[in-house]
């Protein structure tokens, strides 16, 4: 079972944990033990009258264990230890996730950017240190920043020239953070999938002749062509300069 900690519960701790034990070096919050008179009895402890929410004898055990934090007014309040807590599951609904302010640290102006803790605890939950992680719409490479930091590889793609500029910008400032860290970081390569290697992908052979090569490419173009026009069941056209098929 893999356990992660969501920047949301590790400001709580920091909020309501506020004391260490000296002794021991423990960290504590402290809870009142003052209850209320509608429920609670009212009697004499230690010098304090007032409804307790626990009998004298618990009371004297817990004294004795020494769980009690006494403040500067005397009144003695419940040690509750960040060690025996067990936390509670992450629940199927997220609300302790903050979104993405103009002003966050994170935020690179990409209208469909997640929050990086976000991905970081989907990717933390489902996968371990060395894994591949795969996201083919990238956007603002959200996922492959959260991955990095993680010590996870990652592959991607995107059609947008902002998408692949905004993720590369980004995970360049990674790098540039872990160097002035003086961390180890890897390199990425981006391939582009241009006119060039379309050729290649739709089987030109380079031993050919030139006049071969282009009437071979024009044959396979074609053929590609086709096949698209055909899984969208559009109709080809050479009206526009742009467009090789409509429909309807």
């Amino acid at each position: 079972m893999r356990i992660h900690i969501s920047k949301g519960i590790d400001s709580y701790i920091e909020r309501y944990y506020r004391y260490v034990e000296e002794k021991t070096g423990r960290i504590f919050l402290s809870r009142s033990v003052t209850g209320h008179r509608s429920v609670n009895k009212v009697y004499e402890w230690r010098g304090l009258t007032k409804p307790w929410r626990y009998p004298p004898q618990k009371l004297g055990e817990l004294d004795k264990q020494n769980r009690f934090f006494w403040t500067r007014n005397g009144e003695p309040r419940y040690k509750q230890y960040l060690d025996e807590m067990p936390g509670m599951p992450t629940q199927s609904i997220w609300t302790d996730i903050k979104f993405i302010d103009s002003w966050s640290d994170e935020a690179t102006e990409y209208s469909t950017q997640k929050p990086e803790s976000l991905l970081e605890r989907i990717i933390g939950a489902s996968s371990n240190e060395g894994d591949l992680i795969a996201d083919f719409f990238c956007g603002s490479g959200t996922i492959f920043s959260a991955s990095e930091k993680l010590n996870r590889k990652w592959i991607g793609s995107d059609l947008g020239k902002l998408a692949i500029h905004t993720t590369r910008k980004r995970l360049i400032n990674i790098q540039r953070n872990l160097k002035s860290e003086n961390k180890s970081y890897r390199a990425f390569e981006i391939l582009n999938l241009g006119k060039y290697e379309r050729q290649f992908y739709i089987g030109v052979n380079p031993d050919l002749r030139e006049m071969q090569k282009q009437k071979q490419q024009e044959e396979k173009g074609g053929a590609f062509l086709e096949l698209i026009l055909h899984a969208y069941r559009a109709e080809p056209t050479e009206e526009f300069n742009f467009f090789q098929g409509k429909k309807d």
